[in-house]
């Protein structure tokens, strides 16, 4: 088959979405298909990976997260060009934003089957987001995320407006994929069920990875220590102020324990403040963006992974470390339920005032007992196997083969009307919050 995937963030970006794309899209040329990517950029360019290229498009960065990008003016004249000469079998888009508003209107033109992924639970990220507060959010963010009545109402606003807008999207496809079970009981809300598949994310534990070793030495970890891992962007809707809080706890009770936070994001500089406030900044290791071996390598020497963020829709890190048999103690919320068994491979912890205390206490019983820890990560493992790159892919393809040719109608150009005018004021409200100086 000819695939298309659009997404607004792609490679080198490194986070879930566009992790996943890429490596599906390898994994598709590698089993015969031809696949072509196109995504949002700091300029025009086409990255070459042999069988798969990556289109990017000229684009703004969102100052509050610098590795994104928005675009004003959505550059479908040079992908429907591509496109004509590329005459793609399925058109699948992995965005409900400006990548996706261009996906449909190539599937329109082309009549072309229109299938799109639902990744990330929007409405609540946005909320999340302005719930916290960063010294790198512009004015206008600063003012919303400690002016409480301005702060509610711009939060009514986006959850009325998103869902409607989810709404107008989300009919657009002939088809939808969610990655599990409870994404498709948030998604029908907003499209007919009948049209949606559930489609689990993928882990990819294989490679290569650096010495067990050569990190220990670099990130000076004993092998004594007890290793706490986080894994994901460095913002307000992960909550890692909740790890380090945890961390903070437990390295009070036990000498041995360190904490590792990978990648980068708009509040590291206030995770390393925390960090620092609470006197343990010498065994907190912020790593900033690292390779897929060092990545791995961490994976390999750490005793338990911890993801405390409440909208995930399904943590492919989390998945990863069940594959290295590492036990994860994880939100009771969202993708993450779909991910761990309570007890089973980790544990859950509900959102509640004692909630650092409830994560220490269960951190504290797999520091306390290995042969606890050895029987959740053999457990992980078990699960991560179902979840593998090749089977997924072969969910994709039969969803492919049963979407049928893109017709317009007179609902689906309604639907794309409101979708239109919902997108032309959110350029106008992300254009004042995230690009003012």
């Amino acid at each position: 088959m000819r695939i298309a995937f659009f997404t607004d963030t792609a490679y080198p970006v490194k986070d879930g979405v566009s992790i996943i794309t890429k490596e599906l899209a390898e994994y598709f040329c590698k089993a015969g298909h031809e696949v072509i990517l196109f995504s949002l950029g700091h300029r025009d360019e086409i990255l070459d990976f042999g069988k798969l290229k990556i289109y990017k498009f000229k684009s703004k960065t969102i100052n509050v997260y610098p590795a994104y990008q928005y675009s004003l003016i959505k550059p479908t004249r040079k992908i429907y060009k591509i496109l004509q000469e590329f005459d793609p079998d399925i058109i699948h888009s992995h965005s409900n934003f400006v990548m996706g508003a261009v996906a449909y209107q190539m599937a329109c033109r082309l009549n072309k089957p229109f299938v799109s992924t639902f990744h990330t639970f929007i409405i609540d990220f946005a909320c999340q987001v302005l719930d916290g507060y960063s010294n790198e959010f512009t004015p206008p963010m600063k003012f919303i995320s400690k002016f409480k009545p301005a702060n509610s109402f711009v939060k009514l606003l986006i959850r009325g407006l998103g869902d409607l807008g989810l709404a107008s999207y989300y009919n657009l496809p002939d088809r939808v994929t969610v990655p599990s079970k409870i994404c498709k009981d948030y998604i029908s809300f907003h499209c007919p069920d009948q049209k949606v598949d559930v489609i689990p994310n993928f882990y990819n534990s294989g490679g290569k990875r650096t010495r067990e070793t050569v990190l220990r030495k670099k990130y000076n970890i004993n092998k004594k220590d007890f290793v706490i891992l986080h894994v994901g962007r460095i913002s307000t809707e992960k909550r890692i102020d909740i790890v380090i809080k945890v961390a903070a706890n437990l390295m009070a009770k036990y000498d041995n324990i360190k904490l590792i936070i990978t990648s980068d994001g708009p509040v590291k500089k206030d995770m390393q403040t925390l960090a620092k406030e609470l006197g343990i900044s010498k065994k907190v290791i912020f790593t900033g963006y690292i390779d897929e071996k060092d990545l791995k390598g961490l994976y390999k020497l750490s005793n338990v992974f911890v993801s405390p963020a409440l909208f995930e829709t399904f943590n492919v890190s989390a998945m990863t470390a069940m594959d290295f048999a590492i036990p994860i103690v994880g939100a009771e919320s969202n993708g993450l339920k779909s991910i761990i068994i309570n007890g089973y491979n980790g544990f859950l912890v509900k959102h509640e005032n004692n909630e650092i205390y409830n994560y220490s206490k269960k951190i504290e019983l797999i520091c306390k007992d290995r042969k606890l820890a050895g029987k959740l990560g053999a457990n992980g493992i078990k699960l991560a196997k179902k979840m593998n790159i090749k089977a997924v892919a072969k969910q994709y393809i039969q969803t492919y083969k049963k979407t049928k040719p893109h017709k317009k109608g007179v609902f689906k150009t309604i639907n794309y009307g409101i979708y239109s005018m919902l997108m032309f004021d959110t350029y106008l409200c992300a254009y004042i919050f995230f690009f003012l100086p």
